[in-house]
């Protein structure tokens, strides 16, 4: 029950063994008039009647907290309500990615029923704890409910393959609530407007020009409160016309194991002329390796690079020779 303060009392009585029951509850709050000793009613006959002095009749923080309701989510940020009691000291609040049940001291306390969370982890499950405090040593068992936050619409992570003179594969795993995708295949590397629409997570770029410098666009289209994600951009270069995979002239270069796993023994025919160089450059035109030849037989250590095709190319004062490797 309730009482105006502390110091104040009302009477409670145990007619014959049966429950607790108390009085004045309704005009504590007005009571002039301290440590009552007669109740509102008349007692009756059975007795057995204990006059409280200075003290609070009952335990208000017997219920669990319940009526959980979880508003506004976003990927990082979500609200939080729960059912409220009578005039608590407060709520002590602990959210948390793991079931548990949370320690004394943990947490916050706020004095209404809600409560907003940020700093949250995408695509996470959250466990928030709740119980009511109402008084130093008055507290409630803890409540529990859970909720997820959403997912941002992710920029997809690009692979290029069976690159070429005029064509290259552009694919990529699929994205968490994505509907659609849009590309773009051009010549600069800033954001386009808009793309093409496509369902699948690859697609076949042909008719390209020959040793040119390409950018291909990719975002995703999500089904949230996130409709989009930002472009993902990724440059490549088309084979120039004429590179094989070995040289046919006397002398060319040629390189072998092709694919190869770990080391690439490279063979230059004929002269090595002066400031002679190997390259290995990837699809994107970023140079991997590059190396001095003094000798006709040059090895390359490839056992780090990533798997894929390469473009290797020999020059020195005199020549340039060109061809595709493979690195498995």
């Amino acid at each position: 029950g309730n009482i105006s303060s502390e110091t104040n009392a009302v009477i409670a009585k145990s007619s014959a063994g049966n429950a607790w029951q108390g009085y004045n509850y309704n005009n504590a709050t007005t009571d002039t008039v301290r440590n009552i000793l007669a109740p509102v009613n008349d007692f009756d006959s059975l007795g057995n009647y204990t006059g409280v002095e200075n003290a609070r009749i009952g335990i208000r923080c017997v219920p669990t907290p319940g009526g959980f309701d979880f508003d506004n989510i976003t990927k990082e940020s979500a609200d939080a309500t729960w059912d409220a009691i009578w005039n608590p000291v407060g709520y002590q609040v602990v959210i948390k990615k793991v079931p548990g049940t949370p320690g004394a001291g943990a947490g916050t306390v706020v004095t209404s029923n809600n409560i907003s969370f940020s700093g949250l982890d995408e695509d996470t499950k959250y466990y928030v704890y709740v119980r009511f405090i109402c008084g130093a040593n008055d507290t409630s068992s803890w409540g529990v409910d859970t909720f997820w936050t959403l997912v941002s619409c992710h920029a997809p992570t690009l692979t290029l393959s069976q690159l070429n003179t005029d064509r290259v594969v552009v694919s990529w795993d699929p994205v968490k609530t994505a509907t659609d995708y849009e590309y773009v295949i051009d010549k600069s590397p800033n954001d386009p407007s808009f793309g093409t629409s496509i369902k699948s997570t690859s697609f076949l770029a042909p008719y390209l020009n020959s040793g040119d410098t390409y950018y291909v666009h990719v975002r995703s289209n999500c089904n949230s409160i996130y409709p989009e994600s930002p472009w993902s951009t990724q440059s490549f270069q088309t084979w120039p016309l004429g590179v094989g995979s070995v040289a046919n002239s006397s002398n060319g270069i040629s390189a072998y194991p092709n694919p190869a796993s770990d080391v690439l023994k490279v063979e230059v025919g004929g002269q090595i002329g002066s400031g002679a160089v190997m390259q290995l450059t990837d699809v994107t035109g970023k140079v991997v390796i590059l190396e001095s030849v003094e000798d006709n037989t040059t090895e390359l250590n490839v056992s780090e690079l990533p798997s894929g095709i390469y473009l290797l190319k020999y020059r020195d004062d005199n020549r340039t020779e060109t061809i595709k490797v493979t690195k498995q």
